[in-house]
């Protein structure tokens, strides 16, 4: 990147110096606002958009009291991470008020209405697709930048940003690698599920413009026993089409959970498909450390960041919470960091552009956020190898 560059990518603080600081040093106590309750129905909001500038006050949209235990664990993890960003990049005049959306569209408009009233001027959250819907049209009549965590790109729009990792964006980084290693012929296992919908999508819509062939699609569903008898009919299908064992693909591409893979690895050895003469391929989903256990994903690739970028927050969320974040913390860290960042820049009079074609650099990786709302990532490919992920490829650190 040339020298003389006037605006350089926003390092999110040199993140690694940053934490590693953190977690050993005493911080003084962090001005954060506190834990608002259930919202009530909020006044009505003007009907002419009120552009509002970035002032100190972000609203954190998260089910922090949702009746799902497995939502409400991550609701708060994400408001963990963002106050935790917060402090240990030293914004100490960014205010974060947290409004339960209970995993609930209506709730979740209830929040946003709320959270407007009491003079936020952006909001990180909500998680899901379905909230992220009911609050988009409430901030975009008061052009408020909301950074949704929900990986739904087709609900993208002008200063609602999908922050999750896309689909899209893992599919085209996964069929780059598999083109560079001349891996043209790609077979699709795949859940019958929303997710498992977009992902069929995303490969039949992208792999000719990287020379692709989809050779065979199949979805199963269904309890273990029936995912199991599904995928021997794949297989045998599989084997009257190309008139004998061998497989019509190079590469196996499997949209799936690391929980779900844990009945289709087994389906895999019952129907006899044999795996170690494919590219077994996944997509960010795959991110898990659970995935590691089994032998059967010995070489199988998926597009993710570097997982040193990682490393630092790691470390610092499992010090001050006891526990490990998951990778939606990731997220809500970056999301505030971002913010946060911007406003500083702002109250110092100097550039703060949230969509500034460098991009910005966090512990997710490299990212741009776009005018239509998708978020660009850079990924590196990452390999299972002997129990534990090993990044195959350096993660460009430019656009």
């Amino acid at each position: 990147m040339p020298a003389n560059t006037t605006t350089k990518i926003l390092r999110l603080a040199g993140l690694a110096t940053a934490l590693f600081l953190a977690s050993c040093a005493t911080k003084p106590p962090q001005k954060v606002a506190p834990v608002a309750p259930t919202p009530a129905p909020a006044e009505t909001i003007p009907e002419q958009p009120q552009m509002l500038g970035l002032n100190n006050n972000i609203a954190l949209m998260f089910p922090i009291d949702a009746a799902n235990p497995d939502l409400r664990a991550r609701g708060l993890e994400m408001d963990n991470a963002a106050r935790l960003a917060v402090e240990l990049l030293g914004l100490n005049d960014v205010f974060l008020t947290t409004y339960n959306t209970g995993g609930e569209p209506e709730l979740a408009r209830l929040a946003a209405e709320r959270a407007i009233a009491d003079g936020n001027s952006a909001i990180i959250g909500p998680l899901t697709s379905a909230n992220t819907q009911a609050v988009a049209p409430i901030a975009g009549r008061q052009g408020i930048p909301m950074i949704a965590l929900t990986n739904d790109s087709n609900i993208a729009q002008p200063n609602v940003y999908v922050f999750g990792r896309s689909i899209e964006n893992d599919m085209a980084e996964l069929f780059d690698y598999l083109q560079r290693n001349d891996l043209r012929r790609v077979g699709i296992l795949a859940p019958q599920n929303l997710y498992g919908d977009r992902a069929v999508e995303q490969a039949e819509a992208q792999a000719g413009q990287f020379n692709l062939a989809i050779t065979n699609i199949f979805r199963f569903s269904g309890d273990s026993a029936e995912v199991v008898a599904q995928i021997q009919e794949f297989a045998n299908s599989m084997r009257r089409e190309s008139f004998g064992p061998v497989p019509d693909f190079d590469a196996l591409l499997i949209p799936a959970s690391t929980f779900t893979m844990q009945t289709v690895l087994p389906g895999l050895i019952y129907a006899e498909i044999p795996v170690k003469d494919i590219q077994l391929a996944g997509l960010g989903i795959w991110a898990d450390p659970s995935i590691l256990a089994d032998q059967m994903m010995q070489g199988a690739v998926f597009p993710d960041v570097d997982n040193n970028r990682r490393e630092a927050f790691r470390q610092a969320y499992a010090e001050r919470y006891n526990s490990d974040p998951t990778r939606i913390a990731d997220l809500a860290f970056d999301a505030a960091a971002l913010l946060g960042t911007l406003i500083g820049q702002q109250n110092a009079n100097e550039a703060a552009d949230i969509l500034n074609p460098e991009g910005f650099a966090g512990i997710t990786g490299l990212f741009r956020l776009e005018e239509d709302g998708k978020v660009v990532r850079k990924l590196g490919m990452t390999q299972v190898d002997n129990g534990a992920f090993v990044q195959l490829e350096a993660t460009e650190e430019s656009f």
